[in-house]
């Protein structure tokens, strides 16, 4: 179980939870507390597009672009309704990505949060005006019951 997927079930039990990533984020967030850095880097940690299933399926009421960035066998198995695959994986990724209207929202969604987070990273670096991505991917999305199709 990854983290995005531990986030969810315990939000979904009422906790407050806050998925801080990878740990390489948590260890580069170690470095700047001990360099006296880390309140404004913690500040900065929390993002508004990352977004809970609830959250991410209202922006989806904006018309957009709906992305799934797991592999071609993954979004066979089940995916969100309207969405297209672009494998993260995929050598031509990027080129696939560049080429989506920057204009438009663009919705990110992998299996965990993971992939999704880094394509939110490459979204944003090429320009994309408003890009959010699911936190916990589709395994918190179908924890909260939400529809998937094949």
């Amino acid at each position: 179980m990854g983290s995005a997927q531990a986030a969810s079930i315990l939000k979904g039990k009422g906790y407050q939870v806050h998925n801080a990533g990878p740990w390489t984020r948590l260890l580069a967030l170690a470095l700047l507390v001990t360099l006296g850095l880390g309140q404004t880097a913690c500040a900065q940690s929390s993002s508004a597009a990352d977004q809970s299933p609830a959250v991410f399926e209202k922006s989806l009421q904006t018309k957009g672009q709906l992305v799934d960035v797991r592999t071609p066998a993954e979004f066979a198995a089940g995916h969100l309704p309207g969405a297209v695959n672009v494998d993260i994986y995929s050598p031509d990724f990027e080129k696939r990505l560049a080429s989506l209207d920057k204009n438009a929202p663009l919705y990110l969604y992998c299996r965990s949060g993971g992939r999704s987070g880094q394509a939110l990273s490459k979204a944003k670096a090429l320009g994309f005006k408003k890009s959010v991505h699911l936190s916990g991917g589709i395994l918190a999305w179908e924890a909260q019951g939400k529809k998937t199709v094949k």
